[in-house]
C-alpha cells in the first residue's frame, strides 16, 4: 500500500482511526498551506490521484479484513478441537472417578448434567477463554458450589447443631442486593447441619428444636421422606417469594434428640409421628456410679468364670472423670490445678452427687466453681485446696438466705424446737427444703395427742389439705403397723393426732414415719423421748426402716441448730441404707470424731426406741399394749353402760 501511495504521489501515514494522505511533490511532503498555495490544475490533479488511492486502500482494507476473519475462524475452530479434546479428557476422567462413588440411580443424570457442560463451554468458548488467566471472574454458572466437603473427616461425621432454626438445618439460598434488587444464583445456595451430618450423626437439643419455628416439623418430614428439601421460611408464614429450588439431596444419617425425659413422654404420648420416627430412646442418669459395675459384670466380661478386678475399674473410671476436670479447666483458659485442690473438688463433687459412690454428670456446676476458685486463687501460680474451699463456701453463702432466715427464727425461738432435755409425744423429725439452687434440711417439731376413741390415727395435715398423697400413705401405713404390732389380740381403740407444728405449707413425702411413729408410741406409753435427738427414715408396716433423700442436708441442719447453741451431745437416727449417703462436711465429721456428735443407723423401728429412750423395746412395747388395752376395756365398759341406760329408758 506504501509502495502504490509513493507511485501516485503520496505518502501514506497510519494512525489510530486509519491512514493520512499526504502529497508529495519532489520528494517533500507539503502541509495544508503549500497545497493551498498551488497552481488549481496541480490541485486537481492530487484530488483526482487522492480519490484513486483512497479506492485502492478500501479494496485492501476489504481484503484484510476477509483475511483477518478466516484466520480468526481458522484460530476459533483450532480453539475448539483443542478445547473439546480437553473437555472430553477432563470429564471423561471426573466421570470415572465420580461413577465409583454415586448411586446408579444418579449417573444417568451426571453424563445429562457434562454433556450439557461441554455444549454450553464449548457455544460460550469465547467468553470462557477470555478468563483464563483470572479464573475469579469466571462466569458463575462454571463453578462449582463445593456444598459439603467431608474430605478431612477421617470417620463418619458427627454435627451438634447448637442453634437449630429451619435454615440452619435444610440450608437456605443466600441473596444479595444488586442495583436494588435482590439476585440470587446457585452459588449461593448453602448447606445445613442436616447436609453436614449426612452418613453420619447430627445430634440436637430437643428444647432447643421446639422453640425454632417450623423446624420440628420439617426435621420429620425430612426423616420421613429421606430427603432433604432446602425451604423458605417465609413460605411457611404465607408470603410468596421467588426463589431457586435447589433439587431434594438423599438423606441418610441418624437423628439424636437430648433432652429433659419429661420431654420425650410428652411427645410420645401427644404427637402420632413421634414414635415412628424416635423409636429408640436411651435414659441418663445425672450421677455417674462408681460401684454399678457389681451388679453389671455380665455386660463387661464375655466369660463368666473370670474374676472382675472392680477397684482397677473403678480407678479407670475416677481416672477419666478427673481428666474430664482438668479439661474444663483448658477450656476456661483457667490456672492448673493443685492435687490437693482436685481432692477437695472430688469431696464436694461426692457431696452434690449425695452419696459416697457417685460423682455428679452435671458438669456446669463443677465449671462455676473451678472458673469462681480460679478467681479466688489470687497471685498464686496454681488453683489450691483454699481457693475451692472459699468458691464452695461463696456460692452457699450466695443462695443460703432462706437457710439463714429459718435458721434465726429457730434460735430465737420464733419456731420452737428443743435440742435438750426429754418431752412425751414429741420428737424433732427433719425436713428437706431446696429453695433455689441451695438444698438443706432443718428440724420440725413432730407432736402427738391421744385420747379414747375408734377414728385411728388422723394426721392433721392431712385434715387441713397440707399433705400430699405419700405423706397420707405413709399414716395409713402406721396405721397398719400399730393393727399388727398392738392389735392381735384386741381391737384398736384409740384416736390419735399428728401434727408437724408451725407447718404453713405443703408436705409430702414419707421421711418423717420413724419419727411419727416414735412420737405415737412415747405418748401412749408416756415414755419420754430425747430431745437432743433427730430422726429422719421411712417405714413400712412391718417396722423395718426404708431409705430416704436429703441425708446429708437433714443431718447437717440438725447439726447447725446444735452446735450454735452448744448443745452437745447430738444425735441423729437414719435408716442404715443410707449409710452411703453420709457426705458430709469436715466440721460435721470432726464433731463426730470429737464424740459431741453421733449418727445411728437403724434396721428397723425397735432400734429407734433404744436408743429414743434407753429403754428395751419389749418394756416399751408392753406399756403401749397394756394402755391400748386400757383403752378397749373403757370402751367396753362405756359401751355396756349406754346399753344398760338405753333399756332403762326404754322401760
Amino acid at each position: 500500500m506504501q509502495q502504490e501511495a509513493l507511485n501516485l504521489g503520496f505518502l501514506l501515514q497510519p494512525t489510530t482511526t486509519g491512514f493520512y494522505i499526504t502529497p508529495i511533490i519532489g520528494g517533500k511532503p507539503l502541509s495544508n498551506e503549500e497545497i493551498q498555495q498551488l497552481d488549481e490544475n496541480i490541485k486537481k490533479q492530487i484530488e483526482e490521484k487522492e480519490e484513486i488511492l483512497e479506492q485502492k486502500i478500501e479494496e485492501n482494507i476489504k481484503k484484510l479484513r476477509k483475511m483477518d476473519k478466516e484466520l480468526i475462524d481458522k484460530l476459533k475452530e483450532m480453539d475448539k478441537e483443542v478445547a473439546q479434546k480437553w473437555i472430553d479428557f477432563y470429564i471423561q476422567e471426573l466421570t470415572q472417578e465420580l461413577n465409583s462413588i454415586i448411586l446408579d440411580t444418579e449417573k444417568e443424570k451426571l453424563n445429562n448434567y457434562f454433556e450439557d457442560l461441554k455444549k454450553d463451554i464449548m457455544e460460550n468458548l469465547e467468553n470462557f477463554l477470555k478468563f483464563k488467566n483470572n479464573e475469579e471472574n469466571i462466569p458463575n454458572r462454571y463453578k462449582v458450589n463445593l456444598f459439603v466437603d467431608n474430605s478431612k473427616i477421617e470417620n463418619i461425621p458427627i454435627v451438634f447443631e447448637e442453634s437449630p432454626t429451619l435454615e440452619n438445618l435444610l440450608g437456605k439460598v443466600d441473596k444479595e442486593v444488586y442495583q436494588g434488587i435482590l439476585i440470587t444464583d446457585f452459588t449461593m445456595i448453602t448447606p445445613g447441619s442436616l447436609h453436614k451430618a449426612n452418613g453420619g450423626y447430627i445430634i440436637i437439643n430437643i428444647i432447643d428444636l421446639l422453640k425454632e419455628p417450623f423446624a420440628y416439623e420439617s426435621l420429620k418430614k425430612t426423616i420421613k421422606n429421606k430427603k432433604i428439601i432446602i425451604e423458605d421460611i417465609y413460605q411457611h408464614l404465607g408470603i410468596s417469594t421467588k426463589i431457586l429450588k435447589p433439587q431434594p439431596i438423599p438423606f441418610n444419617a441418624k437423628v439424636i434428640l437430648l433432652g429433659p425425659s419429661i420431654i420425650y413422654h410428652i411427645l410420645n404420648e401427644l404427637d402420632q409421628d413421634f414414635n415412628e420416627y424416635f423409636q429408640i430412646v436411651a435414659y441418663f442418669d445425672n450421677n455417674l456410679e462408681l460401684d454399678k459395675v457389681k451388679y453389671f459384670n455380665n455386660n463387661l466380661i464375655n466369660n463368666k468364670t473370670q474374676k472382675i478386678n472392680y477397684e482397677k475399674i473403678k480407678k479407670n473410671i475416677l481416672e477419666n472423670y478427673i481428666k474430664s476436670i482438668l479439661n474444663l479447666g483448658l477450656k476456661n483458659n483457667l490456672k492448673k490445678l493443685e492435687e490437693e485442690a482436685i481432692i477437695e473438688l472430688l469431696k464436694y463433687i461426692h457431696r452434690i452427687s449425695d452419696n459416697k459412690e457417685k460423682l455428679t454428670l452435671k458438669m456446669s456446676i463443677i465449671e462455676n466453681i473451678l472458673i469462681e476458685a480460679n478467681y479466688f486463687s489470687n497471685n498464686n501460680k496454681n488453683i489450691n485446696k483454699e481457693a475451692i474451699k472459699k468458691a464452695i463456701e461463696h456460692w452457699e453463702y450466695r443462695n443460703g438466705i432462706y437457710k439463714e432466715k429459718i435458721q434465726k427464727y429457730i434460735l430465737e425461738n420464733t419456731i420452737d424446737i428443743k435440742t435438750q432435755g426429754k418431752d412425751i409425744g414429741v420428737v424433732n423429725g427433719l425436713a428437706y427444703l431446696k429453695i433455689g439452687e441451695l438444698a438443706f434440711g432443718k428440724p420440725v417439731k413432730i407432736t402427738c395427742s391421744i385420747g379414747l376413741g375408734k377414728e385411728g390415727i388422723i394426721s392433721i395435715e392431712k385434715e387441713v389439705g397440707f399433705s400430699g398423697q405419700i405423706h397420707n400413705k405413709a399414716v395409713m401405713i402406721i396405721t397398719g403397723y400399730f393393727i399388727q404390732k398392738y392389735s392381735t389380740n384386741f381391737p384398736l381403740t384409740l384416736q390419735a393426732r399428728i401434727s408437724f407444728e408451725q407447718n404453713y405449707s405443703m408436705l409430702e413425702g414419707d421421711s418423717a414415719s420413724l419419727a411419727e411413729v416414735l412420737a405415737l408410741i412415747s405418748q401412749i406409753s408416756n415414755i419420754p423421748i430425747k430431745q437432743n435427738l433427730a430422726i429422719t427414715g421411712s417405714m413400712n408396716q412391718k417396722g423395718e426402716a426404708q431409705p430416704v433423700g436429703g441425708i446429708k442436708e437433714k443431718v447437717e441442719g440438725f447439726f447447725e441448730i446444735c452446735k450454735y447453741r452448744n448443745h452437745f451431745p447430738a444425735y441423729v437416727i437414719i435408716p442404715y441404707q443410707n449409710i452411703n449417703d453420709l457426705v458430709l462436711k469436715e466440721e460435721v465429721i470432726q464433731y463426730i470424731k470429737d464424740k459431741k456428735f453421733k449418727i445411728y443407723t437403724v434396721k428397723n423401728i425397735d432400734e429407734a426406741i433404744q436408743i429414743a429412750t434407753d429403754l428395751s423395746p419389749d418394756i416399751v412395747h408392753k406399756k403401749v399394749i397394756n394402755k391400748l388395752k386400757e383403752f378397749y376395756l373403757k370402751s367396753i365398759k362405756k359401751s355396756t353402760n349406754k346399753t344398760k341406760k338405753n333399756k332403762k329408758n326404754k322401760q
